[in-house]
């Protein structure tokens, strides 16, 4: 587990009146990524599923691109980076049928699926800021987002990342129930939603890194 990470949770978690120990920190973080890696473990074995755990891991690895170009600290890299990881955690909580179906999902299925960044935020939420980050994911930038209908700066800057590369991800990704997109194709279809869904500013920093 690194070491900074668990310093600046356990600083800003002090800084709010919560005595949090470094020990603490580790030992919830240490487990919750085992369980994670655990139970995503299992999805691989059906090659219908969708890999949850390999898909936080690639938009964690391009949020941290993202923070660079965006010239962000250390600090909030970091952290953008672990909710960017563990931001579809909430998906251990829908029955993995429904993550399973080849069809489209009926309303009440996908009613419940859309309740998944409440669910990350409820795991994640002892670390201060990384499960409002999770909560806030699906959120788009004009507001027609879930589950708050949130836009613009109201929506965390690390949501409003994690937003793009979580649909780039989706998109170019093989899943049950879409056809898979080229990178060129899931690129214009981010730029096509610039303003919309999201940030302009994110999207314009995607694009350059992407080419």
């Amino acid at each position: 587990m690194n070491d900074s990470l668990l310093e600046i949770i356990v600083e800003k978690e002090h800084s709010t009146g919560n005595n949090l120990s470094k020990e603490n920190a580790s030992y919830y973080l240490i487990n919750l990524e085992r369980k994670f890696e655990h139970e995503m473990g299992k999805l691989e074995e059906n090659p219908k599923l969708h890999n949850l755990y390999k898909h936080g891991v690639q938009v964690e690895e391009d949020s941290v691109n993202i923070c660079k170009k965006l010239s962000m600290s250390e600090e909030d890299t970091k952290f953008i980076s672990f909710a960017a990881r563990m931001h579809d955690i909430g998906k251990l909580y829908i029955p993995r049928e429904i993550l399973n179906q080849e069809r489209k999902l009926t309303e009440g299925e996908w009613k419940l699926v859309r309740q998944h960044p409440g669910w990350s935020r409820g795991i994640l939420i002892p670390f201060f800021g990384i499960g409002e980050i999770a909560l806030y994911h699906h959120e788009d930038y004009d507001g027609s987002g879930y589950l708050e209908g949130r836009k613009g700066d109201c929506i965390p800057l690390g949501s409003r990342i994690i937003r793009v590369l979580d649909s780039y991800n989706a998109m170019t990704e093989w899943r049950v129930y879409q056809k898979t997109k080229t990178k060129e194709e899931a690129i214009q279809e981010i730029v096509d939603g610039k303003g919309t869904k999201y940030d302009p500013e994110i999207v314009d920093c995607f694009v350059e890194i992407m080419q």
